[in-house]
């Protein structure tokens, strides 16, 4: 005798599950980008021809495409912006560009100078070099933070979990905020440190 399940049980049953935060993988972003579909809909729902003058109704139809066209350009320049980035840092690490133990010099002259923006991009260049160099990863310009937090994932890298929180904080500086003061860079710099002794 075969035992039915509800339909309902089931779908509470997945509901509940994937209501655990650990399935609950939505970045910021994401969250962003959901409230403000959320918003639009809302808004545009309420926009009809004939629901209010003619002006009041094209000024917010205006409004909102310029809302719109401002988020997608504010993707593209996020986009741009980490491509040059790792364009520059895989010049960094398998060119002429600084590596090994040249990056970690460079980010502490960065640094000792006041110039922690550069301190950190070139602490990134160090990190992965380091990693590179005992083949946790591939670097290639291509390749973005998350990507390498991706493939150390499928390598088991006892590091990941510091990774992580270099790659989340690193890329919270650069494409966030957009520069780096002493704080993040210390914080940058004592994650960074602790890869490569564990990897080293």
């Amino acid at each position: 005798m075969l035992l039915q399940v509800p339909e309902s049980a089931i779908r509470d049953a997945v509901d509940v599950v994937f209501r655990d935060p650990a399935y609950n993988r939505a970045t910021l972003l994401d969250r962003f980008l959901a409230w403000f579909r959320e918003v639009l809909e809302s808004v545009l729902a309420r926009i009809t021809p004939g629901s209010a003058p003619a002006g009041v109704y094209w000024i917010l139809v205006a409004l909102v495409v310029l809302i719109v066209l401002a988020v997608v350009i504010r993707a593209g320049a996020f986009i741009l912006l980490e491509h040059r980035s790792t364009r520059r840092l895989a010049s960094g690490v398998g060119g002429a560009g600084v590596v090994g133990t040249d990056a970690w010099a460079a980010a502490a002259a960065h640094a000792s100078r006041g110039d922690y923006t550069s301190a950190a991009h070139a602490l990134y260049i160090a990190l992965l070099g380091s990693i590179a160099a005992r083949g946790h990863v591939d670097v290639h310009e291509s390749k973005t933070t998350g990507d390498y937090v991706r493939e150390l994932a499928r390598r088991r890298a006892g590091f990941l979990a510091g990774f992580r929180d270099f790659a989340r904080t690193y890329d919270f500086v650069i494409y966030g905020l957009g520069a780096c003061d002493r704080d993040r860079y210390d914080r940058l710099y004592g994650l960074a440190r602790n890869i490569a002794e564990v990897n080293g």
